[in-house]
């Protein structure tokens, strides 16, 4: 834990003894803050090949990248303190299989514009970029952005199959991780909570309606759920809760060894993701 996670956490420790009202605002503020990510030497040479452009959304610029020729596009969402060019390991391989790619860097994330984000804005960036590109192919959504990648399905994205990997079920574990790192008394993750509804309005009832595994009858696509048995930051059960609410069209392939980012450049996760997204080539290559 770096020394300014520290220091946030013991002020808002010391906070919450004076004022639990005060420490609920400094920890909304803090579960809504954003790490910026540089590109990495391994994944320049596919972060230059694509076509990059921003679209505004909420007055914001989101940076935009585009792979390929625009036919049977495949939307990638990257993970919480990450970037679209995390997925740099998956994409040649998906244009190999006559798919296009579009991503995007979530607001504060990468080259977007902003400090903060939250999973409706990012299902709104996914409606928006599907307004441009048609329906998706499939959308691949890696760590957090597998409730925006839910919320949009459920909200009328149109997609023919969806992936997660690593990805997160329910609104309220993101309440848990935080708390690894900012310690909470009960009074302070209570207003925290009633802070996070206050957020969402008008959405209602979000501890249950903005998880992954809400309203399964709206999801008609096969699901992939891949998460790794030894990721740290988000639980194995969360990728089990998804796969017991989607039963009928979900299946969970479990990996150890990874953690919670190795798992984007595993070639037995990017051949099992690739294998899935194309299972049917014969029917939308011939559409």
């Amino acid at each position: 834990m770096n020394f300014v996670v520290k220091a946030a956490g013991a002020a808002l420790w010391v906070l919450s003894r004076i004022s639990p009202r005060l420490a609920g605002r400094l920890a909304l503020a803090l579960f809504g803050i954003t790490a910026r990510a540089k590109v990495r030497a391994v994944e320049q040479e596919v972060h230059r090949q694509a076509k990059a452009s921003t679209i505004e959304v909420n007055g914001r610029d989101v940076a935009v990248y585009r792979w390929g020729d625009g036919a049977h596009p495949v939307l990638l969402g990257h993970g919480w303190g990450g970037r679209s060019s995390n997925y740099a390991s998956f994409i040649p391989r998906l244009l190999d299989r006559g798919l296009s790619v579009v991503a995007f860097d979530m607001p504060g994330h990468g080259d977007s514009a902003g400090r903060s984000t939250d999973l409706v804005e990012c299902a709104e960036i996914i409606r928006r970029i599907q307004d441009e590109t048609g329906p998706f192919h499939a959308i691949i959504a890696h760590s957090f952005s597998s409730l925006g990648a839910f919320h949009a399905v459920r909200s009328g994205v149109v997609a023919r199959r969806l992936v997660t990997i690593n990805g997160v079920c329910d609104l309220g574990y993101l309440i848990e991780v935080f708390k690894r790192n900012f310690p909470l008394t009960d009074r302070v993750r209570e207003d925290l909570r009633r802070r996070i509804e206050l957020h969402f309005a008008p959405e209602h009832d979000v501890w249950r309606r903005l998880c992954a595994s809400h309203d399964p009858e709206a999801f008609d696509l096969p699901i992939l759920v891949i998460h790794d048995r030894d990721d740290q930051m988000i639980d194995f059960a969360q990728a089990e809760r998804i796969v017991a609410a989607h039963a009928a069209r979900a299946t969970l392939m479990a990996t150890s060894g990874l953690g919670h980012r190795r798992v984007m450049t595993s070639p037995q996760v990017i051949d099992a993701v690739v294998d899935f997204v194309t299972a049917d080539a014969t029917d939308w290559r011939r559409a």
